[in-house]
């Protein structure tokens, strides 16, 4: 045995290191997958990232985890609910396209940045506040 370990180029403790490594990892990636399942199940449009934000595991980094994630079927396709995909005829359909869109993301789609308001919307509360701190001034 110890001439394979020479072969390979570790050593015995080495090489058994890795296993149990390995082992360990297994066994705590086997008992995230039915908190995974269940807080998924719960909150069916919850991305990987946001679940690891809520779990914060202490023995995997976000990317590995993001990644485990997809691996085993957790992947959350987002879409692009602002674009409309169908092509213009010419140019000027285009621009006109391309402004709608543009309007769309920035009025009217609720951001996360903004607390699930939508800029037009938060610019108008801003708006009020201000107003009415010069009112009462």
């Amino acid at each position: 045995m110890n001439a394979i370990y020479q072969a390979i180029g570790i050593s015995k403790q080495s090489f058994h290191q890795q296993m149990n490594l390995g082992m360990k990892q297994m066994e705590e990636r086997q008992q995230l997958r039915p908190l995974i399942a269940q807080i998924r199940s719960n909150h069916p449009r919850m991305s990987a990232r946001e679940i690891y934000q809520l779990m914060h595991p202490e023995h995997i980094g976000r990317d590995r985890f993001i990644a485990f994630c997809f691996e085993n079927g957790y992947k959350l396709e987002r879409k692009n609910d602002y674009l409309i995909h169908y092509g213009p005829k010419d140019f000027h359909q285009l621009k006109q396209m391309t402004q709608k869109a543009v309007d769309r993301y920035n009025l009217y789609r609720p951001h996360k940045s903004l607390n699930g308001v939508a800029p037009g919307a938060f610019e108008e509360l801003l708006t009020k506040r201000t107003l009415n701190r010069e009112s009462a001034t």
